[in-house]
């Protein structure tokens, strides 16, 4: 039990640091979200890998959204996905803004064939593709009658050896490298973005990259110069459930509601936190943590608390059941929690934890 607390008391650290940043930079969103300052609403696809974490965009917290799931592996046919992104959408249209959507796969410059996405067999081709298939069916599922649209969609690489994103052009096959624009002044990066994406994206959704892409730059230089080597898997958490955008690198598989394959994406997470503890990468007297969480909105009143405790609940004995199924040999060393995390102030509330093998 001694070293599952030590894990779990990381992540609930971990959690209230991050709430007290979101909390400082509430007047910031605010601003930011300005249809006449910053038009656009900008999403984010993205790998439930823990090296893909959102501080590779280096952007204060609640600015840009998030969904995750293995593999970058979205359909808006999923019924668990489609209404959280429709909201998103719909919200940002009554608010007078257009849509970004940032599909991004991951890849090792330095080791692929090892350090790639593994729910693509680490096959970078294979990533590419799948997430270019994701693209062109949002350019074409939201295109209106008469030839226009509120929403674009780009793709992008991630190499998680220094946490450079690498921009990709619909067409031509063409891209922009952010690690070969380090030297870049945001004037620099905006005349180079707007160059690249001159046929393919309206110029104020260009200007409304460059603040995470200068976000990106800032931290794949600090990477660089901090000497970090390549990172392999090193986490040490299954986060499962929404709100959970508070976990830094390597620190959290974070699979979202949303796919049919939901319990193979647990298992396939459950597996490789099993690995890192049996190849020494967590130490067995760590352990490692469960945490299933759902959010909620303060003015949805104790209704709103209890239907989100009731989801996370429902996400927690799922996993559960996977975890027992697929990874008996992780069951002595996993912590499960159950929370609900505020949409305000993004803090986790702990409804239960306990050892998973003292579930019965």
């Amino acid at each position: 039990m001694e070293g599952h607390v030590k894990t779990f008391d990381a992540v609930i650290h971990r959690n209230a640091a991050y709430s007290n940043f979101f909390v400082e930079k509430r007047e910031y969103r605010r601003w930011y979200r300005r249809p006449d300052i910053h038009p656009t609403a900008v999403g984010v696809w993205m790998c439930m890998d823990g090296r893909c974490s959102p501080d590779v965009f280096g952007m204060p917290p609640g600015v840009l959204e998030f969904w995750r799931n293995g593999g970058c592996l979205f359909d808006l046919g999923w019924l668990g996905f489609q209404p959280s992104f429709k909201d998103w959408y719909l919200h940002a249209r009554k608010n007078g803004r257009r849509c970004l959507v940032v599909l991004v796969d991951h890849f090792s410059g330095s080791d692929p064939k090892k350090l790639g996405c593994a729910a693509h067999s680490c096959d970078d081709a294979a990533a590419r593709l799948a997430t270019w298939a994701q693209v062109e069916d949002l350019w074409s599922d939201f295109e209106e009658d008469d030839g226009t649209r509120n929403l674009y969609a780009i793709s992008c690489g991630l190499d998680t050896d220094t946490d450079t994103l690498v921009f990709r052009k619909r067409k031509g096959g063409q891209v922009f490298d952010l690690a070969k624009a380090w030297h870049f002044t945001e004037r620099d990066l905006a005349q180079a973005l707007g160059d690249f994406y001159a046929d393919e994206l309206p110029q104020e959704i260009v200007r409304d990259i460059v603040p995470w892409a200068s976000g990106n730059i800032l931290r794949s230089r600090n990477i660089e110069a901090s000497g970090r080597p390549p990172q392999g898997h090193g986490e040490s958490v299954i986060a499962v459930g929404r709100g959970l955008d508070w976990f830094g690198m390597n620190e959290a598989l974070v699979i979202g509601p949303f796919s049919p394959d939901f319990e193979e994406m647990v298992a396939v997470a459950a597996r490789i936190v099993l690995h890192n503890i049996e190849e020494g990468v967590v130490g067995q007297g760590k352990g490692a943590v469960l945490l299933a969480a759902a959010p909620f909105h303060p003015c949805e009143g104790n209704p709103g608390r209890r239907m989100a405790s009731r989801k996370a609940e429902h996400f927690a004995r799922v996993a559960e059941k996977v975890v027992r199924r697929a990874t008996p040999d992780l069951v002595p060393y996993l912590h499960c929690a159950v929370g609900i995390v505020d949409n305000d102030t993004r803090r986790l509330r702990i409804e239960r934890h306990n050892d998973l093998q003292t579930i019965i």
